[in-house]
């Protein structure tokens, strides 16, 4: 499983695709502690795998859920439903790490998300990149969130 996982093709943006292995400054449990918001809380956590590529910074999560099947639309509508608010929340912390902060660095330097889901053979790939308006939309989500966290 692992060495099927870093051997499957991950596509890039300019439509290329190429192994885990072969990408520039991969760097492997990044752990972070973020504010979150302009509150005194913080988040923390560990992104699976980041690299770049071709200039362009990337995140990876491996995921183990067993589904039942891995076409694209299936494997899509999963990630949706079970993994939108960790893509937020790991798009957001690796964009201030980077210090992207308008649309024009987003676009120089931002490639996207892989979910990497491993049961299957070869393993399942789901790919995306939000749109900037989309990113600056979830401040809004995580307002929410805080609001719902901090009530409980």
């Amino acid at each position: 499983m692992v060495h099927a996982a870093l051997r499957v093709p991950l596509p890039t943006r300019n439509g290329a695709a190429a192994p885990l292995g072969v990408h520039e400054h991969l760097l492997r449990e990044m752990g972070f502690l973020a504010r979150f918001l302009d509150t005194g809380d913080f988040l923390t956590g560990y992104m699976d795998a980041v690299y770049q590529r071709d200039g362009l910074a990337y995140f990876l999560d491996w995921k183990t859920n067993t589904l039942p099947d891995y076409a694209p639309a299936t494997v899509a509508a999963f990630v949706q439903e079970h993994f939108a608010i960790q893509a937020k929340i790991y798009t957001r912390v690796l964009l201030d790490y980077l210090g992207i902060l308008d649309a024009a660095g987003y676009e120089r330097r931002f490639g996207g998300i892989h979910y990497v889901f491993l049961r299957e053979s070869p393993p399942a790939v789901h790919t995306f990149r939000p749109t900037w308006a989309e990113i600056e939309g979830w401040e809004r989500d995580f307002r929410d969130l805080h609001q719902m966290v901090a009530h409980v």
